[in-house]
């Protein structure tokens, strides 16, 4: 994974961890601190965990997946720092911008 991920959400009912993150960090850093008007991306994943390796030494969760549920550069958002899902809808919050609201309606169980 090559994008830095900043804050995590537990969901309860899933078990899925979701996380707003910056694709490209050097341009969060010129955003925040340089340029205003430049362009922060903004990215959210859904990491689903599969069974828990209780037996084994290692990595505790061995099989997982993450998908990329949003992303875009940051026109329409500016440095995602947080996601949050609950029952179709999607808030990401981010570091310097608004908050945004998605429905998502095609996500695969």
């Amino acid at each position: 994974m090559v994008d830095s991920c900043d804050n995590l959400f537990f969901h309860v009912d899933t078990g899925d961890l979701w996380t707003g993150c910056h694709p490209r960090v050097i341009d969060t850093i010129q955003h925040l601190y340089h340029n205003v008007s430049h362009r922060s991306g903004s990215l959210v994943l859904r990491i689903r965990l599969g069974p828990e390796n209780v037996v084994g030494h290692g990595v505790p969760f061995p099989d997982y997946t993450i998908d990329q549920i949003y992303s875009n550069d940051g026109r329409q958002l500016k440095g995602s720092s947080v996601a949050v899902y609950y029952e179709g809808n999607m808030l990401v919050g981010t570091v310097v911008d608004n908050l945004l609201y998605c429905e998502v309606k095609s996500l695969q169980p």
